[in-house]
């Protein structure tokens, strides 16, 4: 059944991409495209790879420096793993709602108290999507200047409707952060919930764990809530790790041998791009994304290298990165797993 799921799921994701590759080079001269793509500066492009992977190892570095703060026993390498494998699982789910879970499980394994890597996760999802937040409330007090010369009808309107979904999954996340008994509920439901799915094997004496546990989720929450200095540096952090991927387009820009359009401004309109879709039930934005960069970035882009631009720019920035995820997560299942079993087996053998 786990099989099958993945399966259908995999498969379904291969449809839109294809659905979606489909409509844009429909009508496209093919030719054109592929020697406007053969004149790319390939070190802007080996620029645009780097960011991605800044961008993974990004969070990495958070959940380093956040479960140091809370006094967890880790390395980075580990932690890099979760950030890995959670955006790998983010980016076939709809909602993004794959990476959590599998990362509050790889967690645990890492003897991680379940509370403790439960509240983490929430906290840095949430500022993950403050972090949006605060680029549109920007744009819509400060930046309205910006909104008419660069943003037509539909994308105003798919922004206002991306902020208030994004709005209100941080007022969830909110609730079951500083809400105890609700964490509990969600917590209990969630492993009950793995079990079932095959995801995780039945553990007698876990449920009464985790209610031992609760009080470090408690302490976790009243630790954020009193050390307003980590949750600042927490947000710089995440700025920083956003803007590597929104920069992703900018290095595509200049690649294809354009210049005039300022750094700051291609951020902002792929940022847009991302508050308009992080919330859609399609993995990955599939399909809406692609539809919002023509659309944004006609302004930055010629119509001639308009479709270049986006293939490269979501090529690298989503199907790049899932490729990397992927292969980290093939590499550390069987190479690295290799490296324990021999690891276990001498320390047996002595």
């Amino acid at each position: 059944m786990k099989k099958r799921k993945s399966w259908l799921g995999t498969i379904i994701l291969l449809i839109l991409i294809g659905l979606t590759f489909l409509a844009f080079f429909r009508g496209q001269n093919v030719g054109q495209l592929i020697e406007a793509m053969k004149n790319e500066d390939p070190v802007y492009i080996t620029y645009a790879v780097l960011a991605v992977i800044a961008f993974l190892f990004g969070q990495g570095i958070i959940y380093r420096f956040m479960l140091a703060v809370l006094g967890q026993k880790t390395n980075l390498h580990k932690c890099v793993g979760y950030s890995f494998k959670g955006y790998f699982f983010c980016s076939v789910t709809p909602f993004q709602i794959g990476g959590p879970p599998a990362q509050i499980v790889l967690m645990s394994k890492d003897n991680v108290p379940v509370p403790v890597a439960s509240m983490l996760v929430l906290v840095v999802a949430t500022v993950y999507k403050v972090v949006l937040i605060v680029l549109g409330f920007g744009l819509i007090i400060f930046g309205q200047w910006f909104i008419r010369d660069y943003f037509t009808t539909s994308s105003v309107v798919l922004m206002g409707v991306g902020l208030f979904m994004t709005c209100g999954f941080c007022w969830i996340l909110y609730m079951f952060m500083f809400h105890p008994r609700l964490a509990k509920k969600a917590i209990f439901k969630f492993f009950r919930w793995m079990e079932r799915r095959g995801f995780m094997k039945h553990k007698d004496g876990r449920e009464e764990g985790i209610e031992i546990g609760m009080s470090r989720y408690t302490q976790t929450a009243d630790f954020f809530k009193s050390h307003k200095g980590t949750m600042v540096i927490l947000f710089l952090l995440t700025v920083l790790q956003r803007v590597c991927l929104f920069s992703v387009t900018y290095f595509v820009y200049r690649a294809l041998g354009l210049q005039g359009e300022s750094f700051i401004k291609i951020i902002i309109l792929q940022a847009t791009v991302s508050l308009c879709v992080d919330m859609l039930p399609i993995p990955g934005g599939v399909g809406i994304s692609e539809a919002l960069f023509a659309n944004l970035f006609s302004t930055v882009f010629s119509a001639a290298v308009l479709l270049p631009a986006l293939v490269l720019s979501r090529g690298i920035s989503y199907y790049v990165q899932l490729l990397l995820c992927a292969g980290y997560i093939f590499i550390s299942r069987y190479a690295f797993a290799g490296r324990r079993r021999k690891a276990e087996e001498n320390g047996e053998q002595t």
